[in-house]
């Protein structure tokens, strides 16, 4: 380590330029940890809430929901929308007859 005193004027500015750099990487990393900190810790919130959603109702209509939309590979975040929705607008499964499923394939295979 060589004395400060006896370095030159240039030497002294790319030091100083150094240490900035390394500052700044130091500032940049803070930002990212602190920007995936947030984002566990709201993950963990939805999570939270879901694993309440779920503690406070056995329905069967809920197990329905989570299941078809666990299936097609929903988040978190959009289960809790689907069981707010469900809540707030009242979930009304529709049971459909073979007749009624004959005539979507047929629509389906004609192509309409």
């Amino acid at each position: 380590h060589t004395r400060w005193s006896l370095l030159t004027i240039v030497q002294l500015q790319s030091l100083i330029d150094e240490r900035n750099h390394e500052l700044n990487w130091w500032k940049f990393k803070s930002l990212n940890d602190t920007r995936g900190i947030s984002h566990t810790l709201n993950n963990l919130d939805m999570h939270s809430a879901l694993v309440m959603a779920l503690s406070q109702s056995d329905a069967p209509w809920l197990h329905h929901i989570l299941h078809t939309l666990h299936k097609n590979g929903a988040s978190v975040q959009t289960i809790l929308c689907w069981i707010e929705d469900a809540v707030a607008n009242g979930y009304r499964p529709h049971s459909y007859n073979q007749d009624e499923l004959d005539l979507a394939l047929l629509i389906y295979h004609v192509g309409g």
